[in-house]
C-alpha cells in the first residue's frame, strides 16, 4: 500500500470473520489485512503477550489506482457487512485514514508492544510501533499495560488500544 499507484479501501465484516474475509479477498487478487495487536493478557496469574484484533470487524485492502475493485464480487463474500465510504460517497481512504493504514503496513498488520518511559504524568514512546504513530494517549491501563491512543478528529477510526511496557530511560540508545 506504499506505492503511489495504490488505493486503499475498508470493509466492515462480522467480528470473528476477519480471517475468512481476508482469504477471500486474497483469492480475488487483493492484498488485504485485518490488523492484529499484541496485548498483555492475564494467563495463569501472569501477564503474557497475546494477539487480538486491533479493530474487530475491519479489513483494509488495496488495488492499483487504475483497477477499481469489483464491488459486486466483494459484496458476495460471506460475513462482509458493508463497504465503508465517506459522506461524499468516495470509498478510497484518504488523509489520516490512509496514513493510518500506511502505519499498519509498516508493521505488516501486527502491532507489537511498544516501550515507553514515564516522564512525570506523561509517557514517551522510545521503541515500537507507537513511537511513530501520530496520536494522543488518552487513557492508560497500568494493570493491563495498555494505552488508548486517539488518532484525531480527521480519522474515521478514533481510538486504538495497544500494549506497552515501561523501560528505564537509559535503554533508548
Amino acid at each position: 500500500m506504499e506505492e503511489l499507484g495504490q488505493d486503499v479501501y475498508c470493509l466492515f465484516c462480522i467480528a470473528g470473520g476477519e480471517s475468512s474475509v481476508v482469504k477471500n479477498l486474497h483469492r480475488q487478487g487483493y492484498q488485504a489485512i485485518s490488523p492484529i495487536v499484541l496485548k498483555w493478557k492475564p494467563v495463569n496469574g501472569q501477564l503474557k503477550k497475546r494477539p487480538d484484533r486491533l479493530l474487530p470487524g475491519y479489513i483494509f485492502f488495496e488495488t492499483d489506482r487504475n483497477n477499481m475493485p469489483d464491488w459486486s464480487d466483494i459484496r458476495t463474500i460471506r460475513k462482509v457487512l458493508r463497504i465503508l465510504q465517506y459522506d461524499d460517497g468516495t470509498r478510497a481512504l484518504r488523509d489520516a485514514d490512509y496514513e493510518f493504514v500506511q502505519w499498519l503496513k509498516r508493521y505488516s498488520g501486527v502491532i507489537d508492544v511498544s516501550q515507553a518511559v514515564q516522564e512525570g504524568t506523561k509517557i514517551r514512546f522510545v521503541n515500537g510501533p507507537l513511537k511513530d504513530l501520530s496520536g494522543t494517549v488518552v487513557k492508560v491501563n497500568k494493570s493491563r499495560k495498555q494505552v488508548a491512543v486517539n488518532l484525531g478528529t480527521e480519522s474515521a477510526i478514533k481510538i486504538v488500544w495497544c500494549g506497552i511496557e515501561y523501560v528505564e530511560a537509559e535503554i533508548e540508545g
